[in-house]
């Protein structure tokens, strides 16, 4: 008599797209990401937003961007340092530098302390809170503030590092940093707590078994690379871009800010996983 197998529970729609143990596919991250920036017309607002603050922090530092630059700046953590370190070490010397990466690092924490929890509300709660993401920016932009100058100091060392022994292959280093990196700013927004458990539970979220999240931090570096040298606008930086550069960068920007949402997504499928403290919460929808 064959043996019984135990019949396994039934799951709703909602749990068939995730799995608590492994990444969520490609193709649902980021139409998950595009739904929960342009669903709602504030998060879209703010994402735009952060791209015009971001500009003219670079236009206060004397580094207005070029039409690629500008499609790059909302670019995601830590990747956005290769446009950020220029800027700062345009600055000057000793103080300035500082001054610099201070000024970039605040801008940072503040847009995307605000649009991950835009993009959480949206995606955990079925609409963002911008009340709620108000109240809890102090805590997100201290997380964030401190890991953006942690990442200044290890995106340079490697770098330096790579230039000399990889040449031509440095950027592979850029990816390497993605790929280990990009979960830990939605986990210092999202979850908070000490420095370490940010860079613990980041590591290990990019460490689970597969390669789905290898293939999504290799898509969107092609496509952050590519899109950033080819832009049909050259390279000339003019005093005030005109409405066509300001769109290719607004494109940009969306497409910077959907793979956002997509890592946030994910985040949240994988979370209870990754930390082993359940918590009573809705998956993403």
């Amino acid at each position: 008599m064959p043996a019984k197998t135990a019949a396994r529970p039934q799951t709703g729609p909602r749990d068939q797209a995730v799995s608590p143990t492994t990444v969520p596919p490609f193709g649902t991250s980021l139409v998950r990401g595009l739904w929960s920036v342009t669903s709602v017309p504030g998060t879209l607002g703010w994402t735009f937003l952060s791209l015009l603050a971001t500009w003219a922090v670079f236009v206060a530092l004397g580094r207005a961007p070029t039409p690629p630059i500008l499609s790059a700046l909302m670019s995601l953590s830590p990747a956005n340092l290769l446009i950020d370190l220029p800027a700062a070490f345009s600055a000057g010397q000793g103080v300035a530098i500082l001054g610099a990466l201070a000024a970039l690092a605040v801008v940072r924490a503040l847009t995307f302390g605000v649009l991950i929890q835009l993009i959480h509300g949206r995606l955990e709660d079925g609409r963002p809170d911008l009340r709620r993401a108000v109240r809890r920016l102090p805590a997100a932009m201290s997380g964030l503030f401190t890991v953006y100058l942690i990442e200044v100091a290890a995106m340079y060392a490697l770098l330096s590092v790579a230039t000399q022994f990889l040449g031509q292959l440095a950027p592979l280093a850029v990816v390497a940093a993605l790929y280990f990196l990009v979960y830990v700013p939605v986990v210092a927004v999202l979850d908070g707590g000490s420095l370490q458990t940010m860079f613990r539970r980041g590591f290990r979220a990019a460490r689970l078994p597969g390669t789905r999240h290898l293939t999504l931090v290799m898509v969107y570096f092609l496509v952050f690379f590519y899109a950033a040298s080819v832009s049909p606008f050259g390279f000339a930086t003019p005093a005030t871009p005109s409405p066509l550069v300001w769109a290719f960068g607004l494109v940009a920007t969306l497409l910077h800010a959907t793979v956002l949402g997509a890592v946030v997504y994910r985040w949240l499928a994988i979370r209870d996983f990754v930390t082993g403290d359940p918590a009573p919460r809705r998956r993403p929808t």
